[in-house]
């Protein structure tokens, strides 16, 4: 009796070894199967040519245009810049590094010029992250005008005002981190991609609260309290490419279409990493060809922090180098700093 027992006890083993050892070939099976699939699906999303995800993505939005959901304007006037944001210290010409000294203790950048004055909160911003959103610029496709409920990138009723038919406007980017990088003369190689990427990001999650005399001519898109973003982003990130979606703010799509200044884009690029020139031309943009002004106010609405002799000599470099490139004809300076304040006169 025990020996039939033991029999059958190991039939029963067996028949529990071969049924173990056919559900692990099962599931094998089906993890290959799984795992070929998922590699499949990767391989052709990732197989997608920058050229290939623009055209898609832009056919999503003639799609939902089709539906009803916006209506959408081609841009063609690509070289211009927002002329408050060109007069404001927004991209200030110096380190993230060497900003945090001049922050408040909620990290707010305080500003005030005779152009306006407010704060900006998030990321630290230089001229590196200018040259970005001038970048962005010159790469938008189109203006879409919407509820806002309906746009490609939601955004908060709180802060915008809408129009009488109850929409909004909004300036449109598609594009990949390389495109950026075209437009601004570098390569990908090195920190280029990777810096351009983390600018991007900046841009995007950048806050500006801002008071001007002329609130109804710039703000008028603003709520109360003139606070805004500069844009909205997603994206897509690829194996070595990702495609960006931008969605500049109303506030800055208004200035895009209605106060801008014409910005030399082959002269900025020709300035390097020089920043304070930079800065320098972007205001000097603003401004008739003959011009001068007090050094000091001039210092406060670029964002260039020292002390008079300093600033004096950091912009007699930054004009030098707007002569080499040949933007400025000429430039000099009146007064003693002391008494009499420095006044910087400049010649286009």
């Amino acid at each position: 009796m025990a020996t039939g027992l033991v029999e059958k006890l190991n039939n029963i083993g067996e028949k529990v070894i071969a049924r173990s050892e056919e559900n692990r070939a099962l599931e094998s099976e089906f993890s290959s199967l799984t795992s070929h699939k998922e590699e499949t699906d990767s391989r052709s999303q990732s197989g997608l040519s920058s050229k290939q995800m623009i055209c898609s993505t832009e056919d999503r939005i003639l799609q939902n245009e089709q539906l009803g959901l916006f209506e959408s304007i081609p841009l063609s006037n690509k070289d211009v810049y927002p002329t408050l944001l060109a007069r404001l210290p927004i991209f200030m010409p110096m380190s993230r590094s060497k900003q945090k000294e001049f922050l408040d203790d909620d990290n707010y950048l305080h500003f005030s010029t005779p152009f306006g004055s407010g704060l900006r909160s998030g990321p630290l911003l230089t001229t590196r992250d200018e040259d970005t959103i001038l970048a962005l610029e010159r790469l938008r496709s189109k203006q879409i005008h919407g509820q806002v409920e309906n746009l490609p990138i939601k955004i908060s009723k709180n802060l915008y005002n809408l129009d009488d038919s109850g929409k909004v406007r909004v300036d449109i980017v598609i594009c990949t981190i390389t495109m950026i990088n075209e437009e601004l003369g570098i390569t990908d190689g090195g920190e280029n991609y990777s810096d351009t990427l983390l600018s991007v990001r900046r841009l995007a999650n950048t806050v500006i609260e801002l008071t001007t005399n002329k609130k109804a001519r710039y703000l008028g898109r603003c709520k109360e309290g003139g606070q805004f973003k500069l844009l909205d982003v997603r994206w897509r990130e690829f194996d070595k490419d990702g495609l960006i979606f931008v969605q500049f703010s109303p506030v800055v799509t208004d200035w895009l279409t209605n106060e801008y200044t014409f910005m030399d884009w082959k002269t900025r690029k020709a300035l390097g990493r020089n920043e304070t020139a930079k800065a320098l031309h972007r205001f000097l943009c603003t401004q008739p060809r003959s011009y001068k002004r007090n050094l000091n106010e001039l210092a406060e609405c670029i964002g260039l922090k020292d002390d008079n002799k300093r600033i004096k000599s950091r912009m007699s470099r930054a004009c030098d180098a707007l002569k080499i490139v040949g933007w400025l004809q000429d430039y000099g300076f009146e007064g003693t700093g002391r008494k009499i304040p420095y006044i910087l006169m400049t010649e286009r």
